[in-house]
């Protein structure tokens, strides 16, 4: 069962599939490969901002362009470290990756038809034909559609990390507790030693007078 919030979080990305998959039927093959590799980009972002700890600002460093996850690559390989997406879909993210440099880079007219970029798609698992059952991009959009609802549930998931609490004691008046709690350990220690060493003087000096009264 999913809270309210849950709730009204899945209808939002089921409207807003809706929507990515209106805008990428109205794209050309190198458009609808750019506009759904960088949906899926996002996606992986906002799911991976609500997992990790961390204020905004710092979330916010971390996905920058010169971050540890400025990169749509890094980004796929901390969610499958993690467990929120699968060993397919990190294969199949990292290929439709690699397809959308295929058209990002080159200034050649690319489609999914094009025997480079086709050889690609058949390597896609997270979808529902087998190569040949169905144009190429229809293998390609129907990849990302299963792929993004996968982001979606793992984003619904009550698994958030939790902040580790701090070891070091910071507020001023608990440090000067401590400090005087320390000092005068210290001192009864300083005492409880000074005694012991008072009470073997005495000791050996019972013993030597002992040993003196014997030998005479």
């Amino acid at each position: 069962m999913f809270t309210t919030e849950q709730q009204k979080e899945r209808e939002e990305n089921i409207s807003t599939l809706k929507k990515v998959r209106n805008e990428l039927n109205n794209e050309t093959d190198r458009g609808c490969c750019l506009v759904a590799t960088s949906y899926l980009d996002f996606e992986l972002e906002r799911m991976l901002k609500k997992k990790l700890v961390g204020s905004n600002k710092h979330l916010k460093s971390l996905f920058e362009f010169s971050g540890p996850l400025g990169t749509f690559s890094s980004k796929i390989n901390l969610s499958y470290s993690l467990g929120f997406i699968s060993k397919t879909s990190l294969t199949d993210l990292h290929t439709i990756r690699k397809i959308r440099n295929d058209f990002g880079h080159s200034y050649e007219s690319l489609s999914f038809e094009t025997e480079s970029v086709r050889q690609r798609i058949n390597l896609l698992k997270s979808n529902f034909y087998t190569p040949g059952e169905i144009r190429p991009r229809g293998v390609f959009t129907n990849t990302v559609y299963g792929i993004m609802a996968e982001i979606h549930v793992a984003g619904l998931l009550d698994n958030k990390f939790q902040e580790k609490e701090d070891g070091f004691i910071t507020d001023p008046e608990s440090k000067k507790k401590i400090k005087e709690t320390a000092k005068k350990l210290t001192e009864e220690l300083s005492n409880l030693i000074m005694q012991i060493k008072e009470e073997d003087e005495k000791e050996k000096e019972s013993k030597s007078k002992k040993t003196a009264t014997n030998n005479e």
